[in-house]
């Protein structure tokens, strides 16, 4: 029997320094860190930034990568009838964060979307994530509205896509998308779609996407990589260093754990060198 061996990017690893309530998103967090490293946007932007958890996951991953990235959250910050009404503190607190960690290439506007619009060139934006008002016809709007803002490589990102509740439609609009564009459609976390809607984009799919086509198993990594995000994080976590392990074993033998070396890994991606300086019988 065959098993089928999927690449584990080390970035999917990381750890995220910000996780805050309410914690729908933060399931996609090793997506986000994996969607930045791959497509390397110039500009992104965010519709709907609440309390910051996928958008920090943008930033973190941008600092890691050491892309030139400008990023922009779009919101008003006073909430509305889906995510409920919320106090000044909000702001107050991804302001703070904002400003003591991404400050030099992040852009918080305290905005309407429509509002936002004319800030933007048309084609000038890379990644745009989608999170405001789930109704059909707000996300619709939001949809169409920015669309000619998209580069040519443009990514757009709704979450929310499997969410069927009263008052939810993304699930219907992303229907109607997924028939037109490429797509990626994770389903955990009420769902998460991935849509490619540059124009260079529909015939030359990015290496990212391909990965997803020629291995569907990438999916199901994702969702159990979520595990680890869903329960807030509630105090200062000390860092766990990551290890490499390698079994060996001769042939028609089984691996076993005393036939193994393993390594620490000190960054997030790096070559591993083992010594294989092995004793037969070992």
């Amino acid at each position: 029997m065959s098993l089928e061996k999927i690449w584990i990017d080390p970035i999917l690893l990381v750890p995220p320094k910000r996780i805050q309530p309410p914690h729908s998103w933060v399931g996609h967090i090793p997506f986000a860190f994996y969607l930045i490293k791959h497509s390397q946007p110039k500009t992104l932007v965010e519709l709907g930034t609440h309390s910051g958890n996928s958008y920090f996951a943008f930033c973190q991953a941008i600092e890691m990568c050491g892309l030139p990235t400008k990023c922009f959250a779009i919101d008003t910050w006073i909430g509305d009838e889906q995510a409920g009404l919320y106090g000044k503190n909000v702001f107050e607190d991804v302001q703070e964060y904002n400003h003591k960690n991404y400050n030099s290439f992040s852009t918080l506007l305290r905005k309407t979307f429509d509002e936002a619009l004319s800030g933007f060139e048309d084609g000038s934006i890379d990644i745009l994530h989608i999170d405001g008002c789930h109704t059909y016809e707000a996300v619709k709007h939001d949809f169409e509205t920015w669309l000619p803002k998209m580069s040519d490589q443009g990514i757009i990102l709704f979450h929310d896509t499997h969410e069927k509740k009263e008052g939810f439609g993304v699930w219907k609009l992303w229907a109607e998308l997924s028939g037109h564009y490429p797509t990626i459609d994770f389903k955990h976390n009420h769902g998460l779609g991935v849509c490619l809607v540059g124009s260079a984009l529909q015939s030359s799919y990015p290496a990212f996407f391909e990965n997803f086509s020629k291995q569907p198993k990438l999916l199901d990594l994702f969702e159990i990589l979520r595990d680890g995000y869903v329960q807030p994080i509630t105090t200062p976590q000390k860092e766990k260093p990551y290890v490499a392990k390698l079994y060996f074993t001769e042939q028609n033998e089984n691996y076993a754990e005393h036939r193994s070396k393993k390594k620490r890994i000190n960054g997030v991606e790096e070559n591993i060198h083992f010594n294989l300086n092995i004793k037969k019988g070992i």
